[in-house]
């Protein structure tokens, strides 16, 4: 083919050639043709073509488990996928490779969540391309994923979602590997006889092909079956057929799980030698594998490839130094025809700020007639929902008036728009910058938009490349999220696809949004950040007003850049690029929490604190790690800090432990954070205990439903951790009012419980009463009363009994009792006047009188006799 100038054709048999010796586990060999062939693509500039290598090249490392070089081939093709523009089949195919390549590294790396995330992408590539094998492939790999952590419901659904597809492929290996699947989950779920059959048939589909590497999955699968359940003639069968194939076909990563096997039964059947013997081969085939020239050669490759890229590196810049010798004539030349324009700007700059002042002039008319559009518009929206809720109002005019709301609210979104623009200043001020983890800030802002998604049936996805920690301006990134984000949904129908990618390229921030919705041609495109566009044209749809131009404004202050490719019909897809920098340092306190984050990888939880002070205690129920070791770094010192990833498992702990507060996520595991609420506000052993919220719902119904749940603040992602700090300080000093507050009833016994009090306070002074009213009636029976006995009657154990009377009065439940006791001592003394103080002792359940008037005089001050004489203890 080279001969007859067919280089594609060449370097195609050479990507297959490459594939072959991979699968004959000679990986560097393959390593090398594949990379040769990269470089011919590259310098034939075949783009398809050096996609196709890279990929390749991907799969060479994964192969080899060097998963972080497996994982940069696969992003670059993926990266040069997305940029070029053709949209046939064999350049999506590429793309479908790159992500299903990414996912499979992902996979094998254990980051489950976004292997999920691109195994989906590429099975909605190849479902656009309508490829019924590479939809049972990644329907496959998406079981597996789900197999892995735990989620077998899902992974059964996913399986047969393969299986579905594999049959009407009519891919009899595919089939095989199913049923293979199918047995391995049976098994684990107990099913070991349907485990059994499913075996059975894989084995039987594959029994008389000529591949031993499709046959041996299912062999192996059986023989490992009958292993474990001690059949040894069947196992024996069985793991001797898997044998002779494996050493017969050199297969050598079978042959490894085939050794092992022989090791287990050897082992059980308690034949040490054999045992030992097969350990020894399967861990020599292991090594095998990869072994150390092996590896060594890998690298040397990797190096020549490296070289290779360098020597284009210095290529290039040779050739940036000739542009760089041409580039300063040409700015020779300009610097002379400047000094000739330099007179004549000086004229037209006077002239310019003139027209400035006017501009200024018309913008300040201009913002304040839309404050003034404010107050009439919020009377014509009281009104019209007036009019709604109005049982009398006619349907035919509600409906109006529904209209009119609507256009009232289209009015009052521009009004924001036109005065948040005008809002934004020259420069941003140093108090206003801060220092932080901008990729989490960024994925609060993006889990708001999920109910969006669902609601409108888009599929939307959030991928964050890695943890950005630099100085911004939290309100200015919010805006720039929300409005890419709002645009994109707003243009996008539904079964599109709205993506928001965060990932960082040296000191440079990379903010993608892309989506699949109506585009817009390229006269309307080069116009949308100018402010105030409308389209006349024939996409009247699209409405940018101030948006994107206040967008472009923030990134402009920044310092950073905004571009913007669509086409019509297939999408619009918006790219900010912004400089990384962190000029603006954390205090001492805040650094070592920030390091303590940073040392934890993206799959830990916090771990529990619990100081030797008394700090307040906190139980945050959270089921996404950044999002908790972010609370954690707010808190880290100041307060005893509990974490759970799950609604019930959070519930028990909070019941265990009596927190102080409870910070909830509205989305959890397992139960909802609304109905964990309800909840711990109906357990009466944990209803004292103030709730924050934290939930991505912004709507006026969702702040409602929290308050009806008795939360005591609402948090709305984003949020900063001077707001969640001053939400808690807050509570917990509201905690200590009202712990005197109780005190205070306690001693008048002036309030009821459901008097001049909110709901949450009415339940805690009733219990007081409830335990004060038993505490009365064990004396009344001539019963001791002890804390243990107490906290039977109220049906808690003694360690919460305890550690919630602490909490909600601020004393022991000893010293409770005994105040109890006094106050019952005083209220006979004072309707009795005849009464002996020795009996007043006995009725109050004191066994000796000089413990009573011990006890009496520690509460009161005085002793009894002194108090019924009348003697003012404040004196």
């Amino acid at each position: 083919m080279e001969r007859e100038g067919n280089t594609t054709g060449s370097m195609i048999v050479q990507r297959h050639i490459g594939n072959l010796l991979r699968l004959d586990n000679h990986f560097s060999q393959a390593l090398q043709v594949h990379s040769d062939c990269q470089s011919r693509a590259q310098a034939a500039n075949d783009k398809l073509e050096w996609i196709q290598a890279t990929n390749e090249i991907g799969t060479d490392y994964r192969r080899v488990c060097i998963f972080c070089m497996a994982l940069q081939y696969h992003y670059r093709a993926l990266m040069t996928s997305n940029s070029y523009a053709d949209t046939s089949y064999i350049a999506r195919k590429c793309k479908a490779a790159a992500l299903n390549g990414l996912g499979n590294a992902y996979l094998a790396l254990h980051n489950y969540s976004q292997a999920d995330s691109l195994l989906k992408l590429a099975l909605a590539e190849e479902k656009a391309m309508n490829s019924i094998s590479g939809i049972a492939t990644n329907y496959a790999n998406l079981g597996s994923a789900y197999a892995r952590c735990g989620k077998q419901d899902s992974a059964w659904i996913f399986y047969k979602k393969a299986m579905y597809y594999n049959q009407k492929a009519h891919n009899v290996m595919g089939i095989s590997l199913c049923h293979t699947y199918f047995g391995s989950l049976c098994e684990q779920e107990g099913k070991d006889q349907q485990a059994l059959q499913e075996y059975q048939t894989a084995y039987q589909m594959m029994e008389k092909s000529k591949d031993a590497w499709y046959i041996l999955p299912s062999l192996i699968a059986l023989a490992k079956y009958y292993v474990h359940t001690s059949q040894w003639t069947d196992a024996s069968h069985y793991l001797a057929s898997a044998r002779d194939l494996g050493e017969k076909n050199h297969l050598t990563e079978y042959l490894v799980d085939i050794y092992s096997l022989y090791y287990h039964y050897y082992k059980q059947q308690g034949d040490y030698r054999k045992a030992l013997l097969f350990h020894e081969k399967a861990k020599a085939e292991k090594d095998s594998l990869i072994d150390e020239g092996r590896i060594d050669h890998i690298q040397s490759v990797s190096l020549n490839i490296v070289e290779k890229a360098n020597d284009t590196l210095r290529q290039e810049r040779s050739s940036r130094q000739r542009a760089y010798t041409i580039f300063v004539i040409i700015l020779e030349v300009l610097i002379a025809a400047f000094i000739i324009l330099l007179y004549s700007h000086k004229l037209r700059k006077q002239t310019m700020k003139g027209m400035q002042r006017v501009a200024d002039l018309r913008e300040d008319f201009f913002t304040n007639i839309a404050h003034e559009f404010r107050t009439p518009l919020t009377v014509i929206l009281g009104l019209t929902r007036s009019m709604q809720n109005d049982s009398h109002t006619l349907d035919s005019t509600k409906e109006k008036a529904k209209t009119i709301e609507r256009q009232s609210n289209a009015i009052l979104t521009i009004i924001n728009q036109v005065i948040s623009s005008k809002m934004l200043p020259a420069v941003v001020k140093d108090d206003e910058w801060r220092h932080g983890n901008i990729s989490l800030f960024m994925e609060m802002i993006a889990q708001s938009y999920q109910d969006i998604a669902e609601h409108k049936g888009i599929n939307y996805h959030f991928i964050k490349e890695e943890e950005i920690e630099m100085d911004f301006v939290p309100g200015y990134a919010a805006k720039i999220m929300n409005t890419l984000l709002a645009y994109a949904f707003k243009y996008t129908s539904k079964n599109g696809t709205v993506t928001a990618t965060v990932s960082r390229e040296k000191d440079i921030l990379h903010l993608t949004v892309s989506d699949t919705g109506i585009g817009m041609p390229p006269e309307v495109a080069n116009k949308v950040f100018t402010p105030y566009f409308l389209e006349e044209g024939n996409i009247k749809d699209i409405n940018t007003c101030i948006g994107l131009s206040t967008v472009k404004q923030i990134v402009d202050l920044a310092k950073g850049n905004i571009t913007l490719q669509s086409d019509l019909g297939k999408g619009t897809t918006i790219h900010v690029t912004l400089p990384i920098h962190s000029d603006y340092a954390l205090s001492p306190d805040t650094q070592q929490a920030t390091a303590q984050v940073e040392e934890k990888t993206e799959e830990e939880l916090p771990s529990n604190t619990h100081s030797q002070e008394k700090l307040p205690h906190l139980l945050v129920i959270e089921d996404n790690n950044d999002m908790a070791n972010f609370i954690n770094s707010i808190f880290t010192g100041q307060c005893d800090l509990s974490f759970s990833t799950d609604g019930n498992e959070g519930l028990q702990m909070a019941m265990d432990s009596i927190p102080d507060l409870i910070i909830i996520d509205r989305s959890i595991k397992r139960v909802d954070g609304l109905e964990l609420c309800r909840q711990i506000r109906s357990n009466p052993v944990i209803n004292h205990i103030p709730i924050i919220m934290i939930t991505a719902k912004v709507t006026e119904q969702d702040q409602l439903e929290c308050a009806k749940t008795g939360v005591a603040a609402c948090l709305t992602k984003p949020f900063t951790a001077e707001m969640l700090r001053t939400h808690v300080g807050n509570l917990l000093k509201g905690r200590d009012l009202m712990l005197k507050k109780f005190a205070e009833i306690y001693e008048e016994r002036k309030v009821s419980p459901v008097e001049s009090a909110s709901p949450q306070t009415a339940a805690n002074l009733q219990f007081l009463h409830k335990v004060t009213d038993t505490i009365y009636l064990l004396i009344g029976r001539r019963k001791e009363v002890t804390v243990a006995a107490l906290a039977s009657k109220m049906c808690m154990s003694t360690s919460q009994f305890y550690r919630k009377m602490v909490a909600m009065t601020g004393m022991t439940p000893t010293a409770y009792i005994q105040r109890a006791r006094i106050k019952k001592a005083m209220n006979l003394i004072d309707s009795r006047q005849g009464i002996s103080l020795a009996d007043v002792a006995d009725q109050c359940g004191f066994d000796a009188y000089p413990n009573f008037v011990r006890s009496f005089k520690n509460v009161c001050g005085i002793t009894p006799t002194d108090y019924r004489r009348g003697i003012d203890t404040k004196k």
